[in-house]
């Protein structure tokens, strides 16, 4: 499913074109933002920006924002997204099979781009944690660049990370849970024993 607003173009910025789209399955929709030059010429290369997790992602979401625009006012077209339970997206984190769901949304974002857009080229920026989940889609599928910008490279220590900042928090709500609670961002406890496998 790809759903394009096209009832008006997104001039968001004067440097490039910001186009908000719908993509995935019906079931499982995620928002995405295309970002393309002004005069709206698509190279044969696209940049997928895979952003990073819960506190990490309200941080860096300007940064990605700017690079994304920045790429575009020179040509280069680039795609950010909200993974499926997060940001903007359908869902929430506390849904089962959450690291094949990010899988699965980059897959999506690709072939959006190579039908849609017509690109030959993909190359996949993945920040911290997204450069985890970048990294890991290029070990099953031929990606033609690959950018990891400080990832994660044991998801056992992020997973630490996240139960730390849990730790510090004063929960009213002493029962048990079924989650971690990092500053206000959840991460099911199926979620964190799936990333504590992964071993860049």
């Amino acid at each position: 499913m790809a759903v394009i607003n096209k009832n008006k173009d997104s001039k968001n910025s004067s440097i490039c074109h910001r186009q908000p789209l719908w993509l995935g399955e019906e079931t499982a929709p995620f928002f995405a933002t295309l970002h393309i030059p002004l005069d709206k010429k698509i190279s044969d290369k696209i940049v997928i920006v895979c952003a990073p997790l819960g506190y990490e992602y309200t941080h860096s979401h300007r940064t990605l924002r700017h690079l994304c625009d920045h790429l575009a006012s020179k040509g280069q077209p680039a795609i950010r997204f909200d993974y499926h339970g997060t940001g903007d997206s359908s869902g929430d984190l506390l849904h089962p099979n959450r690291i094949e769901a990010f899988q699965n949304n980059i897959k999506s974002v690709i072939e959006f781009s190579k039908n849609e857009l017509a690109v030959e080229k993909v190359s996949l920026l993945g920040l911290r944690l997204g450069a985890t989940f970048a990294a890991q889609f290029a070990t099953n599928h031929s990606i033609d660049e690959l950018i990891l910008w400080a990832p994660c490279e044991k998801g056992r220590a992020y997973v630490r990370e996240m139960r730390a900042l849990d730790k510090l928090a004063s929960h009213t709500n002493e029962e048990e849970r079924n989650y971690i609670d990092s500053g206000g961002f959840i991460l099911s406890d199926e979620t964190a024993e799936s990333l504590s496998q992964i071993n860049l």
